[in-house]
């Protein structure tokens, strides 16, 4: 499940873990996001869960939304 806060004219969408679907772009249109949230380590079977998206296509969906992609940061958590 994912959200979209919405104050002044900014929107924000914080997708939570997710895949895309077939019309989730076309939804989240209507919202004219400024910055999205999206989970990106892909999927793999070993792991045993679902999973998320690849950053192809984490990319192409900011794309698909009316984003700007290419002014961005990869965070990710490190473990020792």
């Amino acid at each position: 499940m994912g959200y979209v806060l919405q104050f002044g004219d900014w929107s924000i969408y914080h997708s939570g873990d997710t895949v895309r679907y077939d019309g989730m772009a076309e939804k989240l249109q209507e919202f004219k996001i400024d910055v999205a949230l999206l989970p990106i380590n892909g999927r793999a079977a070993e792991r045993r869960i679902p999973g998320n998206l690849f950053g192809n296509e984490a990319a192409l969906l900011a794309k698909d939304i009316g984003g700007e992609v290419g002014k961005y940061r990869a965070i990710s958590r490190c473990s020792n």
